[in-house]
């Protein structure tokens, strides 16, 4: 009997955007507010992915999670300047909201798209500068942080949103296969 080995290696990039939903509807119109890189943290290629095509139901990616941690170390520690997130980190650093995912998307064959909502009254803040895409059981798939705001101290550009406004936030992820 022979055994097939296929060890695909992947390159999975991600990108954040916040978009401002004007029509208050998924469908309707919207404005771009934010948009961003992340990292892939390790924990996503040595244990969330495997359990993802295996079909564990509780690693099925389900929440994005906006914070205001940007500028605290990974232990959790004020220092005033932005923190770059790490291949390391398993949590965000402080959690404000965490928005469910109302629907995905295929743009691409290579892409797929997370939408999570934050309606009128969630995620109110004049700080948000962190999100976290997880599980549906909070494990860490991918982790963003603001950009610098320059200058020195350098803490990151803080995103607004006020009280009455719905914002979806769009995490993509492109997967390629690498030779």
């Amino acid at each position: 009997m022979q055994t097939n080995w296929d060890e695909a290696k992947l390159r999975v990039e991600g990108r954040i955007s916040l978009y401002e939903m004007l029509d208050k509807t998924l469908g309707g119109r919207r404005a771009l507010r934010a948009a961003q890189p992340n990292l892939i943290v390790d924990a996503a290629f040595d244990e969330l992915i495997p359990k993802i095509l295996g079909r564990d139901p509780n690693k099925n990616i389900g929440i994005i999670s906006v914070g205001t941690g940007g500028d605290y170390t990974q232990a959790g520690v004020y220092d005033g300047d932005r923190q770059a997130p790490a291949v390391a980190d398993a949590a965000m650093r402080v959690e404000l909201f965490r928005a469910p995912i109302v629907q995905i998307n295929f743009p691409a064959a290579n892409e797929v798209e997370f939408v999570g909502l934050m309606r009128e009254r969630e995620a109110v803040s004049a700080s948000i500068d962190e999100f976290g895409l997880l599980t549906m059981d909070g494990s860490m798939f991918s982790h963003s942080i603001n950009p610098e705001s320059g200058g020195s101290p350098s803490p990151t550009v803080k995103y607004t949103k006020p009280l009455g406004a719905i914002f979806t936030a769009v995490w993509t992820l492109t997967i390629t296969r690498c030779p």
